[in-house]
């Protein structure tokens, strides 16, 4: 193995770092929103909104700018985002004194424009953000095989019947069809078997 170039790579955990996405805009399907204790710096086990995707093993921690994110572009019920995409990109904050990475939301595919919202910073001076409307080619994101015979004219080829392993353990997962598709259409190259091994160990995640 080479040294690689961040130390969230040479370290890996559960969740997905800011230096991960390598300065780049990257598209990602939701496949659960979740709440789940966990320990923070001071032994203390607080309530976080976990989010795991279909693309990556990773998952991310949500704060609540990027939860307003959310609920602006899918609406108020959390469930509602499972089977979305959205658009990550890596930036800076400041924490106290100090300025931190952090990931933020850039927009998804998945909403009809971009639009520009306001979200509340407790006593500091409300943020302004815009959450765009991410097309086919941009950030990482290829588009839907609609989109994509809507700008190529050609017709994606069928991929015929899904393994019953596979459709067990997608819903053992508890995916909805939108996060099924999604998923098959990322993995279409894999054999069945690839799909598979790829797919148990979300089970015991």
């Amino acid at each position: 193995m080479s040294l690689p170039h961040s130390y969230s790579e040479l370290y890996p955990g559960r969740f997905l770092k800011a230096d991960l996405l390598k300065g780049q805009k990257v598209t990602l399907t939701i496949k659960n929103l979740d709440v789940q204790g966990l320990v923070g710096e001071t032994n203390k086990t607080e309530n976080k909104v976990i989010v795991s995707f279909v693309e990556r093993s990773l998952e991310l921690v949500l704060p609540k700018t990027n939860g307003e994110c959310f609920r602006r572009m899918f609406g108020n019920d959390p469930h509602a985002a499972a089977g979305k995409r959205v658009t990550l990109f890596p930036t800076t904050t400041k924490f106290g004194r100090d300025t931190v990475d952090c990931i933020r939301v850039w927009g998804s595919p998945d909403i009809p424009e971009s639009i520009t919202i306001t979200v509340p910073q407790g006593r500091k001076k409300a943020l302004e953000m815009t959450m765009h409307k991410v097309m086919p080619g941009e950030c990482g994101f290829k588009g839907s095989t609609t989109e994509q015979t809507a700008q190529t004219t050609t017709t994606a080829p069928d991929p015929g019947p899904v393994h019953p392993r596979i459709l067990e353990i997608m819903t053992l997962l508890g995916w909805n069809e939108d996060v099924r598709a999604n998923w098959l259409r990322v993995n279409s190259a894999l054999t069945d078997e690839e799909k598979i091994a790829k797919l148990e160990p979300e089970l015991d995640s």
